[in-house]
């Protein structure tokens, strides 16, 4: 069982923050960090949750890779462990097709992508002119790794968010990654551009509830994209939010009712006190979800 939970803000990674050129300070909050184990921590703020794993190999990190998150991640590195960094994972979103790598190749690490991600990104017949540079590595079902003591298992998901889900079991110490597929400030994003339902996030959810929930301290924490680490009870109430406001759209999209007849009807009212104040506003996933049931 993990111990050791407790946020903390750390002052020395303010200190490096300082020393940063202000065009990147401004992007970069002092990040709000957990320690999940020796070793291994989850750094929070704007841009995501991002997994930061060390030990005498350098550091793994896996996440997305925005310039806030980019920043904040070099900045603990520097001040808290040996700042070279082996092995990046490329998260899913729009960050990773806008931002490529964010320049960590280039620093020497190996990036990873799962490959819709890494064929967006380097070509092999779906071009890529003027893209950022890409991941190094990809895969498509299941990549193992054993680094920093710990065995880091990643499994690509049928598509929820997108097209390129993927969870990430850090299998000594029981954390669970599983990034867009669950947030727990609001309401998600559904990137339908990129093969995202909501069915999929539902699937998703199903499909750890029903692998962890009878054995509920077998992963913890759980790692969202967004927001606070959370539980296998968490994940348990956020499906039965998406299940609730799909039971209440779904009648209304075979009804033929129009998108803005959908939002009027508030759906996601009996929810909006508890995920309406993210990112994500509820109208705004109303229209997520009408589109994907109208699929």
């Amino acid at each position: 069982m993990i111990r050791r939970r407790r946020a903390v803000l750390v002052p020395a990674a303010a200190l490096v923050l300082a020393l940063l050129p202000s065009s990147i300070r401004a992007q970069a909050a002092p990040p709000a960090t957990t320690t999940v184990a020796p070793g291994l921590f989850v750094l929070s703020g704007s841009g995501g949750n991002t997994v930061v794993l060390t030990g005498s190999e350098g550091a793994l990190v896996l996440g997305p890779q925005a310039p806030e998150t980019v920043a904040r991640t070099r900045a603990f590195l520097a001040a808290h462990s040996d700042p070279r960094v082996r092995y990046v994972v490329l998260a899913p979103g729009n960050q990773a097709l806008r931002n490529g790598d964010a320049g960590w190749g280039q620093r020497g690490a190996a990036t990873i992508a799962q490959e819709a991600i890494f064929y967006a990104l380097r070509g092999n017949g779906r071009g890529s002119a003027g893209k950022p540079a890409g991941p190094r590595q990809g895969f498509s079902e299941v990549m193992q790794l054993m680094f920093g003591g710990d065995e880091i298992h990643m499994v690509h998901q049928l598509a929820g968010f997108s097209d390129a889900d993927f969870s990430a079991h850090f299998e000594r110490s029981h954390l669970l990654y599983l990034g867009a597929l669950f947030t727990t400030d609001g309401y998600p994003e559904i990137d339908l551009e990129h093969g995202g339902t909501l069915a999929g996030m539902i699937r998703a959810a199903d499909g750890f509830l029903e692998m962890f929930g009878g054995s509920p301290n077998a992963v913890h924490p759980i790692v969202p994209g967004r927001g606070p680490l959370a539980t296998i009870a968490d994940l348990r109430a956020y499906r039965d939010m998406l299940a609730a406001v799909r039971d209440r759209v779904q009648p209304m999209v075979k009804d033929g009712k129009t998108l803005a007849e959908v939002v009027a009807a508030h759906p996601t009212a009996r929810f909006d006190a508890r995920w309406g104040h993210g990112p994500v506003k509820p109208d705004a996933f109303v229209g997520m979800v009408y589109r994907s049931l109208s699929k």
